[in-house]
């Protein structure tokens, strides 16, 4: 596993159960005492930009699990990493886990 300063922990909800995958994202914020609102859902060629890697890293809860890994570079530039930060949020569309409705094609890593 890389470490964590180099990797962003995401859900493949394109390949999802989503009951599934709802279910263990509420209980994960119940654990971290928050409330779970949704994805940020970007596609797999933008979390590959800027030599960034997708992995599927199953656990054994959560057989969706990912990870984008970043360039070993990123740990120890804060502005690096925020710089990769943004690309990933401004290419993300949010969804929400209540309305039911699947993510646009391609909007989720796979």
């Amino acid at each position: 596993m890389p470490d964590e300063t180099h990797r962003l922990s995401v859900d493949r909800i394109t390949i999802a159960d989503m009951q599934h995958v709802t279910r263990l994202a509420v209980e994960a914020s119940v654990r971290r005492h928050g409330e779970f609102r949704g994805w940020a859902c970007v596609t797999r060629e933008i979390a590959e930009r800027k030599g960034r890697r997708v992995v599927a890293s199953p656990t054994a809860e959560n057989r969706y699990h990912g990870d984008i890994i970043f360039p070993d570079k990123v740990g120890v530039d804060k502005g690096e990493r925020r710089r990769h930060a943004r690309e990933l949020a401004d290419g993300s569309e949010w969804r929400d886990p209540g309305t039911g409705v699947a993510a646009p094609a391609g909007a989720a890593i796979h």
